[in-house]
C-alpha cells in the first residue's frame, strides 16, 4: 500500500510538472533519467528521434543496385534550422538560429542543444547536408541572417549537381561512392522549456525521387525477343530545393527553385539480370506545359536500349513517366516503377533518334509510382502493387493493440499465421473482425489495419512470433509480430493526430489503452499559445485513470465548438494532449496526441451527379484556403457502375475563387447507369498544403425517366415546411417528386424516406368513432386530453406512409362556463378538409357545441357523427405558430343557445412542418 501511495505522489508530481508546462514536447519516449541538462545559459538539450522511410529495413545489395535502401535512410549530420512562429500581425515565421544535432545512440535518436523559451517555434530539421557540391549547402545554413522568412529560407537552400553528375547524373555508384540523400522534415511547433524533458519527432523525406526499371516482372524474368542493355535518363534538373513549398505530410507538387536548368544528360545505367534498381535518382522535375515549345523534347523520360529478336545492333525506344495519358511531375521521395512487359518490333537506331520521336515504338510499360512517407515495403507486378508500413513489431507481454500502414490498388485479404506458416496463432487478431483473417478494397489512400495482441501466459516463456501476411491478386508481402518476455508500460492510442470537426457541441472521444497492471494514466490538456482548439467553457483539463488489468482502456472526451474566422480566412486551433503512465516499478511513459481544428470548408457547384454516359463532367470549387482535391475509387465497390473517377490523378486550385473559376475545378468521368442502380455517396477529399482534410460528399446515380423525360435525382435532407410547403429546392430547375415518382424510384432506392409534392393530409384520429379529432371539455377540463398532429403522406420503400409533419394543435373552449348544468359539455370537432398550395393555405372542417344527451337529443360521445354537410370550415396557413388560434363556428342550431352565443371555441395551430426528410428531386436532362 505505501508503494502504491508513493506511485501515487509520483503521478501527482508529474502532473503538476505537466500544467506547468515543463515537460515540453515528449512524443513516444519513456520517462525518467533522460540525461538531458542545459549548460546555465538558457541552453537546453533536446532529444531528436529521427523518422526516416526505410530507417528499419535491413535490404542487402543483391547485386541488381547500385546503392541500396539502407543506403538512402542513413543519416550522417543533422541541422536543425529554428524558426519563431508567426503571430497573427506577421505574414510568415522568422529565422533565429540553426544548431548541429549528435548522434545519441542508435541511428533513430539525435541530441542537440537548443535555447529555452517560453513561446512556440518550429524547427526545420535537414539530414546529409555535408558533401553536396561545393560544400553549398552546409554554407547556405550557416549564412542565414536572423530574422529571415521561412520563405527566403526556402529558395536559399539548393542542393546543386556537380558538372560531372549534370551530364551522367546524381552519382549513386555504390554504398561507399554517392552523393549525399539530402533529407528534410519539420517538427510541430513546440515551446523549448528550461529544465524540460524535451523530445522532438521529425519525419525526414529524401529531396530526390527514384527511377527503377523491370523487364518482364519485378522478379526480371525477361521479355520476348528482347535483351535489355541500358536505361538512359533524360531531362532531369541540376538543382534541388532542400525545403519544400508544402511542409506536411504529402507533396503534391515540385518545388522548383530560381535558376534551375533542364539537363539533358548522359545518365547510361546498365541493366543487370533484367534489373535496374537503386541507381538511377533525380531532383524534382516538373513537366513542361503542353503548349511550350519543344516539350516533347524537354519531359523528363527513360530511353531504352537493347536488342531484338536476335540483333547484333541495339535499338532504343522512348518511355515517358505518364500515366492514363498524363505526364507526370517528378516528386520527393517518390518511386517511379517502371516495368516493361512487352517489346513488338525493333525500336530507333540511336538515343537522339529515340528521343525526338512523339509516338513511342511498340513497346508496352506499366507505371506504379508510390510514395515513401508512410509505407515503403511495397511489392508488385508491373500492374498492380501493395505495400505495408512495418516489417517487424515488438510487444511486451502484456499484449497491445496496433497498427499496421497498408496500401494497395486492389482489393487485399490478411492473415495471422503461425512462425512456420501454417496455422492459426490463437494469440494476435484483427480488430475488425476479431479473427485471423480480415480484407478490405483496394484505393490510393493508405489504410489503418489495426490488430490486438493478446497477453502472453505465465506458462509461456519463450518468445513467440506470428505471421501477418498480406495478399492481393498474386501479390505477398509478410510482416512479423514478435512477443517477449518484457513487461514494460504501455500507452496505445489509435492515431498520434486527431482532426476535430468543426461545429457547436462537438464531442471527439479518444480511446487510450495502457498498462499493465498497476499502472497509473494522467493526462493533460495543453493548448497551442497562438490558436487553440475551440474547447467548450466546461471542458475539463486534467484527468486521471486506475489501471488494474493487463490492458486497461480509458476515454478521453473533448467537447468543442465551431472554430470561427472573423474574416472568413482559414484558421487552425492546435492542442495537445499529452498522456503519463507510470507503473508498479516506477516505469514511466508518455505519449502526445496532437489535436487539430480547422475552419477549412469547401463548396461545390453541385453536389449530386447523374450518369447517363456524358462523359467528363465539370464541377466549380470555392474553398477559404488553396487546396488539393483527390478521389478514391476504392471507397465504395458499386462507384464503376456509375463513374471511372475523377479525369485526373488530382486537382489544385486556389482560395476564395467563387464557384464559376475555370482555375478552380475537379472533372469526373461518367458512365451510363440506369435509377434501378443503388445510389452511391462517394466523397472527395480535399486537402490543404498543411494537411488539413474536408470531405465533400458527391451523390451519384442512374437517370429516371417519366413521360418520356430523363430526369437527374437529386437528394437533399430537407423538413416538410421547406419541402413541400415553402417548394424549396436543391438546385434551380428541379422539383420534388410527386407520389407515383417516389414509389416508382424508391422500390430500388431502398431506405430512403421522402416528402411528395401531392401529399394527403389527416388529422390524427382521437375521437372514440375514430373520425375526427375533438375535444370533450367541461369546466374542470378546459383544454383537450393530448394535443392533436398534422400527418402527410410519406414514401419509403415503395409505399406510402402516414407521417407527422412536425408541431401540434390544440382544441380550446374561452369563455364563461355558466351554462353547464349536470352532464353539460362542449364538443370540439375537426376535421382535414383541402389544401391550397399555392396560397400554402389548409382547410379544416370544424364545429363546437354544448352536447349532453341525457337533456338533449343528441348522440353521446361515443357514438357521435356528422355529415360533413353539418360541419363548418376553417382555413388557416398551414405553418403556424406558437400561440396562433382560429376560431370554431359554433353550432347555432344546438340545444344551449346560451353556450352558442356566449363562448368561444379555438384551435391553436402550432404546426411547424419541421420534420426532416432525405427528398427526392428531379431535375430534367438536356437531351442533346
Amino acid at each position: 500500500m505505501k508503494d502504491r501511495l508513493r506511485y501515487r505522489l509520483q503521478m501527482l508530481c508529474i502532473l503538476c510538472l505537466a500544467v506547468m508546462g515543463l515537460l515540453g514536447s515528449c512524443v513516444a519516449e519513456r520517462l525518467g533519467d533522460t540525461g538531458l541538462s542545459g549548460d546555465g545559459e538558457g541552453k537546453q538539450e533536446v532529444r531528436l528521434k529521427l523518422q526516416v522511410p526505410g530507417l528499419s529495413k535491413s535490404r542487402a545489395n543483391d547485386g541488381t543496385r547500385a546503392v541500396n535502401e539502407s543506403v538512402e535512410s542513413t543519416v550522417n549530420d543533422l541541422y536543425i534550422l529554428v524558426f519563431k512562429n508567426k503571430t497573427e500581425k506577421e505574414t510568415d515565421d522568422t529565422f533565429e538560429y540553426y544548431a548541429k544535432a549528435e548522434k545519441a545512440g542508435d541511428a533513430e535518436n539525435w541530441s542537440a542543444m537548443l535555447q529555452a523559451q517560453d513561446y512556440a517555434q518550429n524547427f526545420i530539421v535537414v539530414a546529409n547536408a555535408e558533401g553536396t557540391a561545393n560544400d553549398m549547402l552546409v554554407q547556405a545554413i550557416e549564412g542565414i541572417e536572423k530574422g529571415a522568412t521561412k520563405t527566403t529560407v526556402k529558395q536559399t537552400l539548393q542542393v546543386v549537381l556537380t558538372t560531372t553528375e549534370q551530364n551522367s547524373g546524381f552519382n549513386a555508384t555504390s554504398a561507399e561512392d554517392h552523393s549525399p540523400f539530402t533529407m528534410c522534415g519539420q517538427t510541430a511547433p513546440t515551446v523549448i522549456k528550461a529544465g524540460g524533458n524535451n523530445v522532438l519527432t521529425v519525419n525526414l523525406y529524401r529531396i530526390m525521387a527514384r527511377v527503377q526499371v523491370y523487364f518482364g516482372d519485378k522478379a526480371g524474368s525477361g521479355v520476348s525477343k528482347f535483351v535489355a542493355e541500358t536505361v538512359r535518363l533524360c531531362n532531369f534538373n541540376d538543382r534541388a530545393q532542400v525545403i519544400p513549398e508544402e511542409l506536411g505530410m504529402v507533396v503534391t507538387k515540385p518545388s522548383i527553385p530560381e535558376g534551375t536548368n533542364r539537363c539533358p544528360g548522359d545518365a547510361v545505367y546498365t541493366v543487370t539480370e533484367n534489373k535496374l534498381q537503386c541507381s538511377a535518382y533525380l531532383f524534382e522535375t516538373a513537366q513542361p506545359g503542353d503548349t511550350e515549345e519543344d516539350a516533347h523534347l524537354n519531359r523528363p523520360c527513360l530511353i531504352i536500349g537493347g536488342k531484338y529478336d536476335g540483333s547484333k545492333n541495339t535499338t532504343y525506344y522512348r518511355v515517358d513517366l505518364k500515366k492514363d495519358k498524363e505526364y507526370l511531375d517528378v516528386l520527393r521521395n517518390h518511386s517511379y516503377e517502371v516495368t516493361v512487359t512487352g517489346v513488338g518490333s525493333a525500336g530507333h537506331g540511336s538515343y537522339d533518334e529515340a528521343l525526338a520521336a512523339k509516338a513511342e515504338n511498340d513497346i508496352s510499360t506499366s507505371l506504379i509510382v508510390w510514395d515513401e512517407t508512410e509505407v515503403g515495403n511495397i511489392d508488385f507486378d508491373g500492374n498492380n502493387y501493395l505495400g505495408v508500413g512495418t516489417m517487424e513489431f515488438t510487444v511486451g507481454k502484456g499484449g497491445a493493440t496496433l497498427i499496421q500502414k497498408l496500401t494497395s490498388n486492389q482489393g487485399w485479404t490478411a492473415t495471422l499465421l503461425t512462425e512456420d506458416g501454417t496455422d492459426d496463432p490463437g494469440w494476435v487478431r484483427f480488430t475488425e473482425s476479431g479473427e485471423n483473417t480480415t480484407s478490405g478494397n483496394g484505393g490510393e489512400n493508405t489504410q489503418d489495419v489495426s490488430f490486438i495482441v493478446d497477453a502472453k501466459p505465465a506458462e509461456v516463456t519463450a518468445d513467440r512470433t506470428a505471421i501477418m501476411r498480406f495478399t492481393a491478386g498474386k501479390l505477398q508481402v509478410d510482416a512479423k509480430v514478435v512477443q517477449g518476455n518484457g513487461n514494460l508500460v504501455f500507452i496505445n492510442v489509435t492515431s498520434k493526430r486527431v482532426i476535430i470537426e468543426n461545429g457547436n457541441d462537438v464531442t471527439t472521444n479518444i480511446e487510450v489503452e495502457y498498462g499493465p497492471v498497476g499502472t497509473d494514466l494522467v493526462w493533460t490538456l495543453t493548448q497551442d499559445e497562438q490558436l487553440g482548439i475551440a474547447t467548450v467553457n466546461e471542458q475539463v483539463t486534467i484527468g486521471s485513470a486506475i489501471g488494474n488489468e493487463q490492458t486497461n482502456k480509458a476515454t478521453i472526451s473533448l467537447k468543442t465548438n465551431e472554430l470561427l474566422s472573423a474574416d472568413g480566412t482559414m484558421k487552425t486551433g492546435k492542442a495537445l494532449l499529452k498522456l503519463f503512465a507510470q507503473g508498479e516499478g516506477g516505469e514511466q511513459m508518455a505519449e502526445d496526441v496532437e489535436l487539430l481544428q480547422t475552419n477549412f470548408k469547401v463548396e461545390l457547384s453541385k453536389y449530386s451527379l447523374p450518369a447517363y454516359g456524358q462523359g467528363e463532367v465539370k464541377l466549380y470549387v470555392d474553398a477559404n484556403a488553396p487546396w488539393t482535391a483527390t478521389f478514391d475509387m476504392g471507397q465504395d465497390s458499386r462507384l464503376g457502375t456509375f463513374t471511372t473517377g475523377f479525369v485526373d490523378k488530382q486537382y489544385t486550385g486556389g482560395a476564395n475563387t467563387g464557384t464559376s473559376d475555370e482555375s478552380s475545378i475537379i472533372k469526373f468521368y461518367m458512365n451510363e447507369a440506369n435509377f434501378t442502380e443503388n445510389p452511391v455517396a462517394p466523397k472527395v477529399l480535399f486537402t490543404t498544403d498543411g494537411g488539413h482534410i474536408y470531405e465533400v460528399t458527391v451523390n451519384m446515380g442512374g437517370v429516371f425517366t417519366d413521360q418520356e423525360t430523363p430526369y437527374e435525382i437529386l437528394q437533399k435532407e430537407m423538413s416538410f415546411a421547406d419541402a413541400v410547403v415553402n417548394g424549396k429546392v436543391p438546385e434551380d430547375g428541379c422539383v420534388l417528386v410527386n407520389r407515383n415518382q417516389a414509389l416508382s424510384i424508391t422500390k430500388y432506392w431502398k431506405e430512403i424516406s421522402t416528402w411528395i409534392s401531392d401529399p394527403v393530409f389527416q388529422l390524427d384520429d382521437t375521437c372514440p368513432n375514430g373520425t375526427y379529432f375533438c375535444a370533450w371539455l367541461h369546466e374542470g377540463h378546459q383544454n383537450e386530453e393530448e394535443a392533436g398532429i398534422l400527418q402527410a403522406y410519406s414514401v419509403k420503400n415503395a409505399t406510402t406512409y402516414w407521417s407527422n409533419v412536425g408541431g401540434t394543435m390544440e382544441l380550446h373552449h374561452e369563455g364563461p362556463w355558466t351554462w353547464l348544468q349536470a352532464g353539460d359539455v362542449c364538443h370540439i370537432f375537426c376535421r382535414y378538409k383541402s389544401w391550397e398550395k399555392t396560397e400554402k393555405e389548409i382547410t379544416l372542417y370544424a364545429i363546437a357545441l354544448a352536447l349532453n344527451p341525457t337533456k338533449w337529443t343528441q348522440k353521446d360521445h361515443e357514438t357521435f357523427d356528422f355529415s360533413l354537410s353539418d360541419l363548418k370550415t376553417v382555413s388557416m396557413p398551414i405553418i403556424g405558430g406558437e400561440g396562433v388560434k382560429h376560431e370554431i363556428p359554433n353550432d347555432r342550431t344546438g340545444a344551449s343557445e346560451q353556450h352558442n352565443a356566449s363562448c368561444h371555441d379555438y384551435i391553436y395551430w402550432n404546426i411547424t412542418g419541421e420534420t426532416v426528410k432525405n427528398c427526392l428531386f428531379l431535375k430534367p436532362i438536356p437531351i442533346e
